[in-house]
């Protein structure tokens, strides 16, 4: 495989990583705990990036 392209999808697996822990923060920043809410928006939200990069991961 290309290199450019396996480095773009290196580069996207720790984008994905750093977007996780990204928006498990931002889910407590206003008050400190998850609300119900909170909590179904970020699971649908992890689940989706885990997905994609375990697809990545796949191609990579």
């Amino acid at each position: 495989m290309n290199s450019q392209i396996t480095a773009q999808i290196s580069n996207m697996i720790h984008l994905t990583r750093n977007f996780e822990t990204a928006c498990q923060l931002a889910a407590l920043q206003d008050d400190g705990k998850m609300s119900g809410d909170e909590k179904r928006t970020l699971q649908k939200t992890l689940s989706a990036s885990q997905k994609f990069r375990k697809d990545l991961e796949k191609i990579g």
